[in-house]
């Protein structure tokens, strides 16, 4: 379980770390060595103002520096802390417990929803109890030209989990949280 999730996280964290490199290593290599001449007085590599160089050696820079903090953050926190976090909280539960659910659960979409417990590595916890899920209901977000969907989970504690997942898998999700007669489930 903790394998597989952590290699959900990477992958869907690795496209934006992809971009990141790209925008980062292509005005680095083309405009840093420019940069570095005009910084110890010698005339520059390229044949561009001295504020483009500096601005786009810059912008490489911030785009460098951008892409170590989301590797650091992944590594800093990783699936598995997270899974050991919700085992020292539920002292009940172990990790053969948690292994059977997962593969027994249905995956929809970013989710593995199963009669205990919901995984998914988009969720901050990895692991929520059902019993702790108060209420579900979708969640809508309009950014420019297009639509994110995500399934809220509010617990108990006050918290609410997001997931994003495509309006599509929502319907199927809200489903399988209906045949839990403590969870409130909202209407799309």
């Amino acid at each position: 379980m903790v394998k597989k999730l952590t290699i959900k996280t990477w992958t869907s964290t690795g496209i934006l770390l992809a971009v990141c490199l790209v925008l980062a290593i292509f005005p680095l290599y083309r405009y840093l060595p420019s940069a570095l001449a005009l910084l110890q007085k010698k005339p520059p590599l390229l044949n561009e103002s001295q504020s483009n160089i500096y601005g786009i050696s810059a912008l490489g820079i911030v785009m460098l520096i951008i892409c170590i903090a989301i590797f650091i953050k992944q590594l800093s926190d990783p699936v598995s802390k997270r899974v050991n976090r919700f085992l020292a909280e539920h002292p009940e539960t172990n990790m053969a417990q948690l292994d059977q659910e997962f593969f027994s659960a249905e995956k929809i979409g970013t989710m593995w929803i199963g009669n205990h417990r919901t995984f998914s590595h988009d969720m901050r916890s990895v692991v929520v109890e059902n019993a702790e899920i108060v209420r579900v209901y979708m969640y809508e977000e309009r950014e420019r030209r297009t639509t994110n969907y995500y399934v809220c989970l509010e617990l108990k504690n006050g918290k609410t989990e997001r997931v994003k997942n495509s309006y599509y898998d929502i319907s199927k999700i809200l489903e399988l949280y209906r045949k839990h007669p403590d969870i409130q489930v909202a209407d799309l």
